[in-house]
């Protein structure tokens, strides 16, 4: 329903009416048009950017203020970027890129000796599975695999930046890293 300020069409409105019309305001003036139903194909390229991004998304409600890692994304950020907005950026641009990115992360996500770990500390953080269903086939991205993903990222960030992320556990191969490791990247996010 519109919301309407004054008789209508004289001082603004705002809204849908019905199936017709949509009135809103556009660079100063009030305009109206005709509503048109949004489309949504679900493609399955679609489901690949909303899981790669979604998962990336979902992760950042764990580093917290005080935390060494998200000083570090404060820094990575530029202009008026978030320091959330520079680390999904950074994750498609840098590391996923496509699905197949994602899928080759996810391979060695699952093969990791300490991918238990992952799972377990990411369960005690809230960490949730994102499924996005596109195409009839479900995608998942495991709540242990986006806390994976903050410590592939972490790595990735450093290679590039040396002075971000230049300490333990960032500085050990991903492919090398224990419960320990796990643990210390745990209390980074968390700032103790």
């Amino acid at each position: 329903m519109a919301k309407v300020t004054g008789p209508l069409f004289s001082i603004e409105a705002r809204g849908k009416i019905a199936d017709a019309m949509v009135h809103f305001p556009w660079k100063g003036l009030n305009v109206v048009r005709g509503w048109v139903k949004p489309a949504n194909k679900m493609t399955e390229d679609q489901g690949d950017v909303r899981l790669m991004v979604g998962g990336l998304g979902r992760s950042m409600s764990q580093p917290k203020v005080g935390g060494g890692y998200r000083g570090d994304l404060l820094t990575l950020a530029e202009g008026l970027e978030t320091w959330n907005a520079a680390y999904v950026k950074f994750g498609i641009k840098n590391v996923f890129v496509d699905i197949a990115g994602f899928t080759a992360d996810h391979a060695l996500y699952v093969a990791h000796g300490s991918k238990d770990s992952f799972d377990s500390v990411a369960g005690v953080m809230g960490l949730i599975n994102l499924e996005i269903d596109y195409s009839g086939t479900p995608l998942i991205f495991e709540a242990g695999f986006q806390f994976y993903m903050l410590a592939r990222i972490a790595i990735a960030i450093h290679a590039l930046k040396p002075t971000l992320f230049n300490r333990a556990p960032y500085l050990t191969a991903l492919a090398a890293w224990n419960s320990g490791n796990v643990g210390a990247m745990n209390a980074d996010l968390i700032g103790t």
